[in-house]
């Protein structure tokens, strides 16, 4: 279970992960991405996620 903060963090970073990433995969061509998205909540508290 992740802290409310956080997960709203999370929400957010992976809506600009993959508009960011979508614009890449327009100008560059097949790029094979791999997406990531970090949050944090001072030093401490470190989550992420990789996208699919």
């Amino acid at each position: 279970m992740l802290i409310p903060e956080i997960a709203n963090r999370i929400k957010d970073g992976t809506k600009q992960v993959q508009e960011y990433g979508k614009k890449l995969e327009q100008k560059y061509g097949n790029l094979r991405l791999q997406k990531f998205v970090v949050a944090a909540l001072g030093f401490e508290r470190v989550c992420f996620k990789k996208l699919d």
